[in-house]
């Protein structure tokens, strides 16, 4: 309710008006009570005079003090008020309304010692005797400029109270009264100062939507009028203003249309007009915090800043590396003049997957060409042997047969290899999951290897669980899993080396480790070991065709897990983990497990 402005407005002058009467209210009633009281207090210092006067005649001339109780309750009854005689040394000696021989010691009450010190004392408080709020007003009793008592009269403080509330009352009723008045006075006011505004609101909504032909109309010349007319020249500058900028906007659209790559506009200052999603994939930048900035700010790459500021070489795109990964970016910049204004349209096309696939290409046909070229080149020499007479001679003719045998048996096994690694690419390999010991899997897997291990003088062993470790898996694929793994280790390590092969359960995953002691593995070929024919340094001249790790990665995903390699460094040893999800892979069929580079590079 009080956002609106008239609220506001009446609630205030509401607030205000009842301010000043609460307060006009407050201190009148205050001023009267403390008027009332000190008329009060008069009346009871001459009464206490008196009573002071007839106290003191009877305590020195007759009686003593023994008639000055009935004479405080005779005074009392007299004058209506309360009346006590009070002795020097704070004792009652008579008093009106209670027997003074069971009232407690006056001495220190602040009216009486005010009336011992000053001549007259007052206080107003409540009387633990009587049970209520009294004003107490005492004198001094004189004989012969000697005091020898105080008398005290006192009365109820409601009986100036009880005028003061009726008083109050009466300026209650009147203040609701002059608020209710006020309210309807300050809502009627609040109205019709803020009629004018909520008018001029609408209109402004309206312009905000799009209703740039809507006007306000002038019908005073006050600020509100003022205000209106700011506002329709404010719709007239707006309407101009949209119409440039759509025309820009069809005109970087018109550029931008059929281009999927990423784009970007710098003006003859070279600061960025637009560029999209692509290009701000590309860059790492929002299109608002390119806005208008200088485009070395935005690309910041100093080849490419030096291309544009050539104005780019026509037929000669320029190829550069962008953003946090380095990604290869091939550049083309093109000059477009737009009403005499001289722009360039950047085109950038991402061509990193295009080279890594080239790359992975023609490492491959390498990899092929040279695993294929050394058996068929010892095949001919040993055919060439036996056509120059080697067949007269049985036992040298069985040698290279058996020789060629081999050669044979390398090819028929690099084909095989090569067609389960297409098979499993192409998801034409079947696979079938069960609930299975994966533990008993890789024991076995691993056995089959020991007496490779023991001729080779390693040490292999084998650290499972010893509660079963159940996981949904193809138990044939997993064992060809570690097979290759294995045989990899026992490859690459040298005599009196180890081999351990462990089985473990890490929250949802089942990890086999595969650690050996051999030869190791350079930091910069671990990225590269799962790749098809990818051989390390050292081991070009080792048997195998190099495309067992990567039958290896392609079975562990398409079980929906993960594998990589780890190691120190040459000569430090290797350690190969493989992680298999225990539900085993996603519900929907694994179609092709390949990555999208190398889907880009089969041959």
């Amino acid at each position: 309710m009080f956002t609106r402005i008239h609220w506001r407005i009446a609630v205030a002058y509401v607030a205000l008006i009842l301010l000043a009467m609460l307060s006009l209210g407050l201190y009148l009633t205050s001023t009267l009570r403390a008027q009332a009281l000190a008329t009060l207090e008069d009346q009871l210092a001459r009464e206490a005079r008196l009573v002071a006067d007839d106290a003191t005649y009877h305590l020195v001339s007759r009686s003593g003090t023994a008639d000055l109780d009935p004479l405080a309750k005779e005074l009392g009854r007299q004058i209506g008020a309360r009346v006590t005689l009070i002795a020097r040394d704070g004792t009652v000696l008579g008093d009106s309304d209670h027997d003074p021989r069971t009232m407690e010691n006056h001495g220190t009450r602040p009216e009486v010692l005010q009336a011992l010190q000053l001549g007259r004392g007052e206080s107003e408080r409540h009387s633990a005797t009587l049970d209520r709020d009294l004003l107490y007003v005492a004198v001094p009793m004189h004989n012969r400029d000697q005091i020898v008592g105080v008398a005290r009269v006192a009365l109820p403080v409601r009986e100036v109270d009880d005028p003061l509330n009726r008083l109050a009352l009466v300026v209650g009723v009147a203040t609701s009264a002059t608020a209710v008045l006020a309210i309807v006075l300050a809502i009627i006011i609040a109205r019709v100062t803020a009629g004018p505004l909520a008018r001029l609101t609408k209109m402004a909504r309206l312009l905000a939507s799009g209703h740039l032909s809507e006007r306000i109309a002038v019908d005073t010349r006050d600020e509100v009028g003022q205000l209106a007319e700011a506002f329709n020249d404010m719709a007239n500058e707006l309407r101009q203003k949209i119409d440039a900028i759509e025309q820009q906007r069809s005109e970087t659209s018109a550029i931008l249309a059929g281009m999927a790559d990423g784009v970007v506009i710098v003006d003859r200052d070279g600061r960025v007009v637009a560029l999209n999603r692509a290009a701000e994939r590309m860059l790492e930048i929002d299109e608002a915090a390119a806005r208008g900035r200088s485009v070395a700010e935005v690309i910041r790459q100093h080849e490419l800043i030096e291309h544009l500021a050539r104005g780019g070489v026509p037929g000669e795109p320029l190829v550069v590396a962008l953003g946090r990964e380095h990604r290869q970016v091939q550049v083309v910049v093109t000059p477009v003049r737009v009403k005499g204004t001289l722009r360039q349209v950047v085109l950038l096309q991402d061509v990193t997957e295009l080279r890594r696939a080239e790359l992975i290409r023609r490492d491959f046909v390498a990899n092929v060409s040279h695993e294929i070229r050394t058996p068929l080149a010892s095949l001919r020499a040993l055919v060439e042997t036996l056509e120059d007479g080697a067949l007269a001679d049985p036992p040298a003719a069985r040698e290279f047969l058996a020789r060629m045998h081999v050669e044979v048996d390398g090819l028929s096994q690099m084909v095989e290899e090569l067609l389960e690694l297409a098979r499993i690419e192409s998801g034409r390999v079947r696979f079938d999951f069960a609930k299975t010991d994966v533990g008993s899997v890789v024991e076995a897997a691993a056995e089959r290897l020991r007496p490779q291990a023991e001729r080779q003088g390693l040490v292999l062993t084998i650290d499972r669980p010893a509660e079963p470790v159940e996981a949904v898996i193809d138990a044939d694929r997993v064992r060809q899993v570690v097979i290759n793994l294995v045989h990899n280790a026992v490859k690459f390590t040298p005599p009196g080396g180890s081999i351990t092969v462990a089985v473990e359960r890490n929250a949802d995953e089942v990890t086999i480790t595969v650690v050996d002691t051999g030869v190791g593995v350079a930091r910069e070929d671990l990225p590269r070991l799962f790749e098809r024919f990818y051989k390390t340094d050292r081991s070009r001249a080792s048997p195998g065709t190099g495309l067992g790790l990567a039958i290896v990665k392609h079975l562990v995903q398409a079980h929906g897990g993960r594998v990589w390699a780890e190691s120190a460094g040459e000569g430090r040893g290797a350690t190969f983990t493989v992680a298999l999800p225990i539900d085993g892979p996603p519900s929907q069929a694994i179609l092709d497990v390949r990555s999208p580079t190398e889907r880009s590079s089969r041959v």
